[in-house]
């Protein structure tokens, strides 16, 4: 009798736990989401700072004398090098990194890859706004260039481990609930095509950051819906608007 009592009790554990595990999944995948909004919210607000010690100069993704492991935007917005170690050219503004091993602090997101290695972050800022071109020499810019700050975009979540640029809309890693980014860690700068031509799809949504500093998170149709010839990077500034150049 006592055996049959045990199986019942242990049926309805296994019956209330089989209820229970999607919800708290489902709690546990919000949460995340939540922690990677206000990770860029930090990041918006340091960009910000950063232009207000500057002039209204927004930092180059390029500066000049560039050091990989010195000069990167994550490294100079929170004061912090590659190495994990203090920066001796940048204050810092208010982020945390903690060195390129480490997976914590303003600049990781938790719903990252847990099995990839990314070299710079997982986040990654827009390239052309920040004067970063894909060919052409570096430039800097005011922040007078954004004409339409709820569509300019500062950065988002990226599907790249050795870059801290976003490219076009395959960079992004759309790695948020209600669904996934199988190529989350492992598409590389190129391999976007096979996103842009349907051969894979991706179903979860990316948080990105728009330049009045709200965050949004976006499907791949959304993105591309946000400007059909995928230009989504170049819209609500001045491209024209340009100040000093270097190599």
């Amino acid at each position: 009798m006592q055996k049959q009592v045990n199986f019942v009790v242990i049926a309805i554990i296994a019956i209330l736990a089989g209820m229970l595990l999607p919800a708290l999944n489902k709690a546990r995948q919000t949460a995340q989401k939540i922690v990677c909004a206000n990770n860029l919210n930090a990041i918006g607000k340091a960009t910000i700072m950063y232009t207000l010690d500057y002039n209204d100069w927004l930092l180059p993704s390029r500066v000049p004398d560039y050091d990989c492991n010195r000069d990167q935007w994550h490294m100079a917005l929170s004061g912090v090098n590659y190495a994990g170690n203090k920066s001796t050219r940048y204050a810092g503004w208010g982020t945390t990194f903690y060195g390129n091993t480490k997976r914590k602090g303003t600049y990781y997101c938790p719903s990252a890859n847990p099995k990839a290695f990314y070299y710079c972050t997982t986040y990654a800022h827009n390239r052309y706004l920040f004067g970063y071109p894909s060919s052409g020499p570096r430039f800097s810019r005011k922040t007078s260039c954004v004409t339409q700050p709820t569509m300019t975009i500062i950065a988002g979540d990226t599907s790249e481990v050795n870059d801290y640029v976003l490219h076009d809309v395959a960079t992004f890693a759309y790695r948020h609930a209600p669904g996934f980014d199988p190529g989350d860690g492992t598409r590389a700068l190129g391999s976007g095509f096979y996103l842009l031509n349907g051969s894979k799809i991706v179903t979860g949504a990316v948080n990105v950051l728009y330049f009045d500093g709200h965050v949004l998170p976006k499907t791949f149709s959304q993105i591309r819906a946000d400007s059909p010839t995928g230009d989504v990077l170049k819209l609500g500034y001045d491209q024209n608007q340009k100040g000093e150049t270097w190599p």
